[in-house]
């Protein structure tokens, strides 16, 4: 049956991405850029469902759980519209969602909106070399909470409430950047804070929190323009309104603080232009989360990288990445239970697209791609394994 499914997304993906292209009205107005894409993929894991049964701790007389994985059909779209003036004031909208096709999989369905609005400044003789931006944004994003063994929206175990707009919300915040460059040198630094409200489950806490970012990058060339070693830090703290923390015996408590995160991100990246039509990239990154009140979910997520872009001319390209993480809680157990081991989980992705651009009717674009994951932790209601394959078309105007 399976196979069956595959067989008609790529019968219908060839469909798509030959019409997507061609579903969009253009603008000729000046400043206004609009991009728009639509496509259709095939997900052979749409909940992130663990594979094999398992036992779960985390439950009053630990059940086995036997989970029910489902595949199927959905359809990403997108719509961008940004307007730039000379003075370099900037607004924008963004669109994303992913529509799943049937009645089993529309739990899936998420959709996010962004809105901005900023002003870039220039300075010095040469502006483009050193210019501050400074904005605000909005948006509203919607994903439903679910049960990921079913698939059916999340109510609570013991007074069958219905939780699951929990993981809706809505984001206001102010953002800023500054980049310049020095005898080819790039800096970068940015801040941002930001205020998520999400909706009140009333049944359990909220989720709602203010977030805090600080960060900066420089780039550096060491061998010409071919060669370049970017490294970066980021500061990032997460303040939950409502939600508390857990003590070192992993339970939730009314006396508990309430949860306040704080993440220090280290990175580095090597980039290397081998000639006009290939760039590769390699990254590794560190972070480290502290739980402020007594680190039980304290823990080291360490992640490396390699992506890889091939042009075969200005209008046609191919890129692949292959990224491995390891996180590691210090405090933290598997299915919050003290008799289980400490949490670990491993990740594996892989990705490739391929694009190709259409000289005719402003600036279409038909593209292919391919995504693998697979997660293995040691607390088995988290384990999961997906393949996505998707076409479809892009427009920008």
């Amino acid at each position: 049956m399976k196979h069956k499914n595959i067989k008609k997304s790529i019968a219908l993906c060839a469909l798509i991405s030959m019409t997507s292209v061609s579903a969009y009205a253009a603008s000729n107005e000046e400043g206004l850029v609009l991009k728009a894409g639509a496509g259709l993929g095939y997900n052979s894991n749409v909940y992130h469902t663990p594979s094999a049964a398992y036992v779960d701790l985390a439950q009053p007389g630990n059940p086995t759980v036997v989970p029910n994985v489902q595949s199927g059909l959905f359809v990403p779209m997108n719509f961008d519209a940004n307007y730039q003036t000379n003075s370099g004031l900037e607004m924008g909208y963004k669109f994303d969602s992913n529509f799943f096709l049937g009645s089993a999989l529309k739990n899936a369905n998420t959709y996010d909106h962004d809105i901005k609005l900023g002003k870039t400044i220039g300075f010095g003789q040469e502006k483009s070399k050193t210019s501050v931006y400074v904005g605000i944004f909005a948006g509203m994003h919607k994903k439903l909470y679910v049960d990921r063994d079913t698939g059916v929206a999340k109510f609570t175990r013991v007074s069958n409430v219905n939780i699951s707009n929990r993981y809706n919300y809505k984001d206001t915040g102010l953002e800023a950047e500054f980049k310049t460059r020095m005898k080819g040198i790039d800096f970068v630094a940015n801040a941002a804070t930001t205020k998520l409200a999400y909706d009140d489950p009333i049944a359990i806490s909220s989720l709602s929190h203010s977030r805090n970012q600080l960060g900066a990058y420089v780039r550096i060339p060491v061998m010409g323009k071919n060669v370049k070693v970017k490294l970066g830090y980021d500061y990032m703290s997460r303040d939950y309104d409502k939600r508390r923390a857990r003590n070192l015996s992993a339970r939730l408590v009314a006396t508990n603080d309430l949860l306040s995160y704080t993440y220090n991100t280290l990175s580095g990246q090597l980039l290397w232009k081998a000639n006009k039509k290939t760039l590769v990239l390699l990254d590794a990154e560190q972070t480290k989360r502290k739980d402020k009140f007594v680190g039980y979910n304290d823990y080291t997520n360490n992640k490396m990288e390699l992506r890889l872009r091939y042009k075969f001319d200005n209008d046609a390209f191919i890129r692949g990445k292959l990224a491995y993480s390891k996180l590691d809680y210090a405090n933290a157990f598997a299915f919050e239970n003290t008799a289980a081991p400490k949490k670990t989980a491993k990740t594996t992705s892989m990705s490739l697209k391929a694009e190709h651009k259409l000289a005719r009717w402003g600036e279409p674009a038909v593209w292919t791609g391919f995504d693998y994951k697979s997660v293995v932790a040691n607390d088995l209601r988290y384990n999961y394994k997906l393949t996505e394959m998707s076409v479809g078309g892009d427009w920008a105007f």
